[in-house]
């Protein structure tokens, strides 16, 4: 018996990650190997019901040309190979490229000390992202109540 498949969010870290895995033609149990995690894990992980950690991440950026910046941002193309020209007014900020750059040493590297001390940058970066999301969520509620409130009472005055 199958298990129903939570719905594909690609605005959260697991959905763009699902998207990845099925864009690739990756089965959740060939994935799940090629991260060297369970199947059960990787799919806590593409339903937004835990992070990610070191080892699966590097595993990512070892075995697949997935742009990382895209999985924790969703912003950007999802593969490195698809990167012609950076896209996002961040990434043609060199100070930006370098903090990238030397990202993907730490974690290429197999050194587990700076790579536990990058998964708790990259796990607050990914609160920052959220926290960024949910304000943008809410500066769009306030633009709308506004509207809202001018178009009563203009409805009012005539």
């Amino acid at each position: 018996m199958s298990r129903k498949k939570c719905p594909l969010d690609e605005n959260s870290l697991g959905g763009r990650l699902r998207s990845f895995r099925e864009a690739q033609k990756y089965n959740i149990i060939e994935f799940s190997n090629l991260l060297g995690i369970s199947h059960g894990s990787l799919s806590d992980i593409e339903n937004n019901n835990a992070k990610p950690s070191f080892i699966p991440i590097n595993a990512l950026i070892r075995n697949t040309d997935i742009n990382i910046y895209w999985l924790f941002t969703g912003k950007g193309e999802p593969t490195r190979n698809s990167i012609s020209e950076p896209q996002e007014p961040a990434l043609k900020d060199p100070k930006i490229k370098e903090y990238i750059a030397a990202a993907l040493r730490i974690f290429k590297s197999g050194n587990s000390f700076a790579a536990n001390s990058m998964e708790n940058c990259i796990k607050y970066l990914d609160r920052t992202v959220m926290t960024e999301k949910r304000l943008d969520d809410l500066e769009d509620e306030i633009r709308l109540i506004k509207d809202e409130t001018r178009q009563n009472k203009k409805g009012k005055t005539i």
